[in-house]
């Protein structure tokens, strides 16, 4: 069982992700997107673009980046070591079982269901500290419910290992950048690293082996958040992001 406070890997085994830093691979990206578009358009599925191959897709709506950063930097004091792969990536949960429990229940010793969600996870104590995001997340960005809401921060210095997270092919994982420094990069396999900037939100599909490292002296802070989608929002979002992503690699 892993506990909330456990004790990372040393910076010993960063030579493990200090791989070549490549650049975004546009072609390979372009020809992913065009394959899924296809699709898309002759079957009108929206898996035909969430089962697919594309390694992530940004999505398009309002989203107060800085009023989130701001608050979760007030908050860096109280981040908790992530996992084991990583050096200096902390985490603190908004919602979940605590702030502090970063991970999955199973983590914990506890078997995920729909009776332990209701019982134990809600809005943590922190999450008061954060009425800019909780309210954002509550009535701006389309979700009926929530499992885990965590602020994530890679330090100075800070790297993830290579590594994957899922075995099935889907954009499943939604990821905020409140900030993006240079030289941080968020690198897929085969596809480089990815073209991010303060303020975006995508989906990422970690099925593909990625890794990241923060070689900047500014603590990169994203959000990820899992739940129940409305899918009537997000859908519009997603195939909206699809047709942009067409117009801006396909010209």
């Amino acid at each position: 069982m892993k506990h909330p406070y456990f004790t990372p890997d040393t910076v010993q085994d960063k030579e493990t992700v200090e791989l070549k830093h490549e650049i975004f691979n546009n072609e390979m990206y372009r020809d992913t997107l065009y394959n899924v578009l296809t699709e898309y358009e002759k079957t009108k599925d929206i898996e035909a673009i969430t089962m697919s191959l594309l390694p992530f897709l940004k999505i398009q709506t309002s989203v107060p980046h800085k009023e989130m950063l701001d608050e979760a930097k007030r908050l860096l004091p109280f981040f908790v070591n992530h996992r084991g792969d990583a050096y200096n990536w902390k985490s603190l949960c908004l919602w979940g079982l605590s702030h502090a429990h970063t991970g999955v229940p199973e983590d914990y010793g506890m078997e995920e269901t729909d009776e332990l969600e209701e019982q134990y996870m809600d809005w943590t104590d922190m999450s008061k500290f954060c009425p800019t995001t909780k309210n954002w997340l509550e009535n701006d960005f389309g979700f009926n419910s929530f499992t885990r809401v965590r602020f994530m921060v890679l330090n100075p210095g800070g790297y993830i290992k290579p590594h994957s997270d899922t075995d099935h092919h889907e954009l499943i994982a939604i990821n905020i950048a409140l900030n993006m420094p240079e030289k941080c990069c968020f690198i897929v396999d085969k596809y480089g690293c990815l073209p991010l900037n303060e303020g975006d939100i995508f989906l990422l599909n970690n099925t593909n082996k990625h890794w990241l490292f923060n070689n900047s002296t500014v603590p990169r802070i994203h959000m990820i958040i899992y739940g129940g989608r409305n899918w009537n929002w997000w859908e519009k979002k997603i195939v909206e992001g699809l047709n942009n992503a067409n117009k801006l690699y396909n010209k």
